[in-house]
């Protein structure tokens, strides 16, 4: 038997990759213990007490990073799966820091851009300028399908530049 190779279907990296890399859902579990003991810590609670006051089931916080990691930020509309970091781009998001940190009421999955952009506004605010955002995306879309860049002619004449600030459009006129 010494003229034979042992030959695998696998390589001996993938097999220990498979092997060490824990499961979706143990990420999801390690993600949801170190989110109830980072909000625990900011309420000055032992996460079992924090986690049963205000209602932070583990498997329920689970299936919503799971859920939510498979479809795309609820504020950005950005797909989380090409952000590039897992579920380290998702952080949980207390919608009014006011309140009290109810996780069916208060507390929603977002990506770290958009709960580092709110920190502590207003949901007032924080609407406000999601409706800018999205104008402003738009605006920039169809400037980048316009092969005129923005520019337009006036009844006159003269070439106007569309200029979004915030919450609508304003327009410049161009000598």
């Amino acid at each position: 038997m010494s003229g034979i190779l042992d030959t695998r279907p696998r390589c001996i990296g993938c097999e220990l990759s498979e092997r060490n890399d824990p499961t979706p859902e143990a990420r999801a579990r390690r993600k949801a213990q170190s989110t109830i003991q980072h909000h625990a810590e900011k309420y000055e609670m032992k996460p079992a007490d924090f986690a049963r006051r205000y209602g932070w089931d583990i498997e329920r916080l689970i299936y919503d990073i799971i859920h939510g990691h498979e479809n795309t930020c609820p504020y950005c509309s950005v797909r989380y799966e090409v952000m590039g970091h897992g579920l380290d781009d998702m952080t949980l998001d207390i919608v009014d820091c006011e309140r009290e940190p109810y996780y069916r009421t208060n507390a929603k999955w977002c990506c770290q851009t958009c709960n580092r952009e709110k920190q502590t506004m207003t949901s007032e605010m924080w609407a406000r300028r999601l409706i800018f955002w999205k104008e402003y995306k738009a605006h920039i879309e169809a400037i980048r399908m316009d092969q005129t860049h923005g520019l337009l002619l006036n009844a006159i004449g003269s070439v106007i530049r569309i200029v979004p600030v915030v919450g609508m459009m304003w327009l410049h006129g161009i000598l």
